[in-house]
């Protein structure tokens, strides 16, 4: 039975299981104690488990006075044997949506502490000064991974919702401390394809910046308080640009091809079919020009982030901060390609002198850059 183990009597209190943890806690930290933990939050999940029963039969029992006891369970036939349980070796499994769903207890505490960070978004302190936020990091449930993906996706979008609607952001320091227990960056494609750009640019910007994780995150494990303090922002991640030359050899490689491809695929069986006629190369000239800015959108809002002739040579094309463009941008950056091209005499012998951003990727804001220098 879990009671020894939380070194409490048999209760179907689940606020007094919850301070036996967060106490018990403190002694078995995950990264001290691992086993210890492990044997400690599964004891944790089988008293709310047993206090939920509990609750359960004093609702459809007639005898809705008779305190709960242990001794109920000292039938062998009726006790549930939670040691007969199949574990993964890895250790504590997350929960399942039906299990989460079964977990009444943790919802209430979801909606209470997202309403007290709402309620911290809509004051100056809670703006302006991480340690607003450190009730957080003294929540022993932050420790359960759906849980935790949960609040922090609710505080993130309740960030999101009180800049559209207000244009209020909190400081950058507030940012990283909840980044830290939340873990944003590591999720950060995730949070992109759910919130979209608008409602991610800013919060990451302010978020690409070192900060040190370990002394927040011991809060989180049950150690000494967390003495946040605020640190400067810092500007978009530093990016390797290529260079003209090899930019403009990646420009030749892509006629290259695109000239083969044209020649195989169209002019070709177009001589088959009209020998005599001498206009065939003409369309070889005509169909370049678009067939290059198609491939251009295309490739480099794909997986891939560069036309063949980039890729080959190892280039890549990025946003601002380090991420593939989606197709609107790439359609914006294509548009400026066409527009600086009108004037290429003058746009070529400037490119030159611009340190590998060309004008094109400057109206933009976009960048060409070296693939290492991505994966370092």
């Amino acid at each position: 039975m879990p009671w020894k183990e939380l070194e409490i009597p048999a209760t179907n209190d689940v606020r007094a299981i919850k301070r036996a943890y967060a106490q018990k806690l403190k002694r078995h930290r995950p990264d001290d104690d691992p086993e210890g933990f492990q044997q400690l939050h599964r004891a944790y999940k089988q008293a709310l488990q047993l206090a939920e029963m509990a609750d359960e039969r004093t609702t459809f029992s007639d005898q809705s006075d008779i305190p709960f006891s242990e001794a109920e369970y000292e039938n062998p036939e009726e006790e549930m044997d939670w040691s007969d349980r199949p574990e993964h070796d890895s250790g504590i499994q997350p929960m399942s949506v039906e299990e989460a769903d079964s977990d009444t207890d943790l919802h209430p505490l979801l909606d209470s502490l997202v309403e007290e960070c709402k309620h911290c978004l809509s004051r100056t302190q809670g703006l302006s000064d991480p340690g607003a936020w450190s009730f957080l990091s003294t929540t022993p449930e932050l420790l359960d991974s759906d849980f935790n993906h949960q609040l922090g996706q609710a505080v993130f979008n309740a960030i999101d919702d009180k800049e559209r609607c207000s244009g209020v952001k909190p400081h950058p320091a507030v940012l990283r401390y909840l980044n830290h227990l939340f873990n944003w960056t590591g999720k950060r494609q995730l949070y992109y394809l759910q919130f979209g750009e608008s409602g991610c640019d800013w919060i990451f910007q302010s978020l690409d910046s070192e900060t040190n994780s370990n002394d927040l995150l011991r809060g989180v494990r049950g150690g000494d308080p967390v003495e946040p303090t605020i640190q400067s922002t810092s500007s978009s991640p530093q990016l390797d640009y290529a260079s003209y030359a090899m930019r403009s050899l990646a420009f030749l490689t892509d006629l290259f091809f695109l000239i083969t491809a044209i020649a195989l695929l169209i002019v070709g069986p177009y001589n088959l079919l009209y020998p005599d006629d001498p206009i065939s190369d003409f369309w070889l000239l005509v169909s370049t020009p678009p067939a290059y800015l198609l491939l251009v959108l295309i490739m480099e809002c794909s997986p891939l982030q560069a036309t063949p002739g980039k890729y080959l040579l190892g280039m890549t094309v990025v946003n601002r901060f380090g991420m593939r463009l989606p197709l609107w941008h790439n359609l914006l950056r294509v548009l400026a390609f066409t527009a600086s091209g009108l004037l290429w005499k003058v746009i070529f012998v400037l490119n030159a002198f611009l340190k590998g951003r060309l004008l094109h990727d400057r109206i933009s804001n976009s960048f060409v850059v070296r693939k290492r220098s991505m994966n370092s």
